[in-house]
């Protein structure tokens, strides 16, 4: 049975990933800050018995990577979806609904774009790095980011959130420049997007739900291969321009 490590897999995206996975017969670690808060994810492991296994991990707390790398150091890792994510601008925040009312950088939060970079694009990269050892006892090792179509150097929509932008854009060079490394361990990585869906992140509007678009992704990460390091898909399988 193949293994998938996922984060921020107690709502959302995360959630709807550990349902698909466990859905086709892979053991599913799944991570989130508050495991005694995430009632569905808790409900989601007593119905695939032993298939989901709940592990408290914030990823930018490096003491609860170290603690997960010491419990499970022999372990196998086929698949890693870093999932976890943040948009402080999201929707319903002061940040979204003034975000096109004054995107003159100098009145910008840049605390809340510090913070934004440390969750989106140093955590997970981080992350990687720690689980790259047990990624690498897998004969078809694959990383997955989670990025965001509005990351795409061609879409300049929304000019004032720059910090969410800015993250998953970086987070997408990321894939690039680690892609090299991963790729000398026989580890494939690539960036994936959802699509706008309907998340407490994207808000009620959105076109698609969590499923439509992790149903979309889990065909995309199937497909995918070692020659698509550093590639950038959509969850309907189209390449996204970087």
């Amino acid at each position: 049975m193949p293994t998938v490590f996922i984060t921020g897999a107690n709502r959302g995206l995360g959630l709807e990933f550990a349902k698909i996975y466990a859905e086709n017969n892979w053991k599913v670690i799944a991570c989130c800050r508050a495991p005694l808060e995430a009632t569905d994810l808790s409900q989601l492991a007593s119905k695939f018995d032993k298939k989901i296994i709940i592990f408290k991990m914030d990823i930018c707390e490096q003491a609860d990577i170290n603690k997960f790398c010491d419990e499970y150091q022999n372990e196998t890792i086929d698949l890693l979806i870093n999932n976890a994510g943040a948009q402080f601008e999201n929707y319903g925040s002061a940040a979204y609904e003034n975000m096109g009312e004054d995107p003159n950088p100098a009145n910008y939060d840049y605390d809340m774009w510090a913070e934004t970079m440390n969750v989106n694009l140093f955590a997970p990269t981080k992350l990687t790095g720690h689980l790259a050892p047990m990624l690498q006892r897998s004969k078809n090792a694959k990383v997955v980011m989670m990025s965001s179509g509005i990351a795409s150097l061609g879409n300049t929509w929304q000019a004032g959130r720059y910090a969410y932008k800015t993250s998953k854009a970086a987070l997408n060079m990321s894939v690039r420049c680690v892609g090299e490394w991963l790729q000398a361990q026989n580890i494939s990585i690539f960036a994936v997007s959802p699509g706008w869906t309907r998340t407490d992140m994207g808000g009620p509007n959105a076109p698609h739900d969590s499923r439509t678009a992790t149903e979309g992704l889990y065909r995309v990460i199937s497909k995918a291969e070692f020659k698509d390091t550093g590639s950038f898909y959509n969850f309907d399988g189209a390449k996204i321009p970087w």
